[in-house]
């Protein structure tokens, strides 16, 4: 039966209770730190130079309305 023993919850303070809240249990954050909800990098990284490179596609766009607006302006 002494497998069965419990690490005892440190004693939260009212007021880190207050702005924090209760501490999840010790089985939900074995379960937040799984390795398949862990962030992917790499695709992380493709994400960003994809949208990178749309801004540079869209850049002279942009520059011609713009130019567009501001001759309405007048």
């Amino acid at each position: 039966m002494e497998d069965d023993k419990q690490i005892p919850e440190q004693p939260i303070d009212r007021f880190s209770r207050l702005m924090f809240g209760a501490s999840p249990p010790q089985e939900r954050t074995k379960q937040l730190s799984s390795p398949s909800q862990q962030l992917d990098l790499l695709q992380l990284m493709q994400d960003i130079d994809t949208i990178v490179s749309s801004f540079y596609q869209l850049k002279p766009f942009v520059r011609a309305i713009s130019s567009f607006v501001d001759s309405l302006k007048k």
